[in-house]
């Protein structure tokens, strides 16, 4: 069986499930269409609107235990930022914590919609107040476009927390998925590095890339075997689709902003971590890498969700899989730990 202390059994979770394998076969999949720039105003559309059904759904769910609002946070160039809130019908007595989460969508396609789940049911679990961060998305913005409109965000809201109905005194959490994920690790050091005041009390990575592979620290790069293993499984699938995502962002690849698991300060004063890895992911080794490097060298609580032989983002493209129930039942429990409310 495969454990996280025991990194020679990461590979046993990257055995495709049998479950998805058939539904693949009978066309029970929801899958990005394949990406190429000139198509990309088509696919955006399209995805929107499938995201923002699902996100009405969730929302519809809820009643009235939660009411959301659209703001535009401002930026740093004069443009704003559409970013949605949600907040408890019924503010708690004691106050609410704020969780900031930023979308995926390998930074050409995406919206807020995509962590309305997440947003609504820790709302109604936690009584916390959250926000789903939208941000410029490339090729129309290159890097480091997007990683400056979430920081802008996250220091406005840490500016105007009280406006929004939260206390960060209760818990102050940054979190995203995929994309958002691997903002999420930068921005949390650049809150370390400049002292940021309250400083975050936790951090959420979900299906998250952290690093390319020769900027793995060099103690565990004989570790980082997903990628090898993705490219084996897909053939030049799982390398084509990245390439395309970095050659549209054009990404500085060599430095530290886009590789906060090589960060050169360390990981030292980062604040309790939760991680949920995809078996399958190409990805799937930075996750568990960065896990090891916090628990063991410095100390950090980590808790930690794997989803055997399961694809990246599997919960958009297999909805009707067993696998997305415990997916979001275990967001909501490791979001109210990163809150000490589970």
């Amino acid at each position: 069986m495969a454990t996280l202390d025991d990194p020679s059994t990461w590979p046993q979770w990257g055995i495709p499930d049998a479950q998805t394998i058939k539904m693949i076969e009978e066309e029970d999949v929801r899958v990005f269409p394949p990406v190429g720039l000139d198509s990309l105003p088509k696919l955006r559309e399209a995805w929107s609107e499938t995201i923002g059904n699902d996100a009405a759904e969730v929302l519809q769910a809820a009643g009235s235990e939660v009411v959301s609002d659209e703001i535009h946070v401002p930026l740093r160039d004069g443009t704003t930022s559409r970013t949605l809130l949600f907040k408890p019908s019924a503010k708690p007595a004691d106050g609410s914590a704020l969780v900031v989460l930023i979308h995926g969508g390998g930074f050409l396609i995406g919206t807020p919609e995509m962590e309305v789940p997440a947003c609504v049911n820790a709302v109604k679990a936690y009584g916390c107040v959250c926000l789903s961060v939208g941000y410029r998305l490339a090729p129309e913005s290159k890097y480091p476009t997007p990683y400056e409109d979430c920081w802008d965000v996250l220091q406005w809201t840490r500016s105007h927390a009280a406006e929004l109905g939260a206390d960060l005194s209760k818990g102050f959490v940054l979190g995203g998925t995929s994309a958002g994920g691997r903002m999420t690790g930068t921005l949390a050091l650049w809150a370390r590095d400049s002292n940021m005041q309250p400083p975050l009390t936790g951090l959420y990575l979900n299906a998250t890339s952290l690093a390319y592979a020769d900027a793995i620290p060099g103690p565990y790069r004989h570790l980082y075997r997903s990628h090898v293993e993705a490219e084996a499984r897909e053939g030049r699938r799982a390398q084509k689709s990245k390439d395309t995502f970095e050659k549209a962002l054009d990404p500085d690849i060599h430095s530290e902003v886009w590789n906060p698991l090589g960060w050169p300060t360390d990981h030292h004063g980062l604040p309790r971590t939760y991680l949920q890895v995809c078996g399958t992911d190409y990805h799937r080794d930075e996750a568990l890498i960065f896990e090891r490097i916090l628990r063991l060298e410095h100390q950090i609580d980590t808790r930690v969700d794997v989803y055997p032989g399961m694809p990246h983002v599997f919960w958009f493209k297999f909805r009707n899989h067993p696998a997305c129930k415990l997916f979001y039942k275990d967001t909501v429990a490791g979001l109210g730990w990163l809150l000490h409310l589970a």
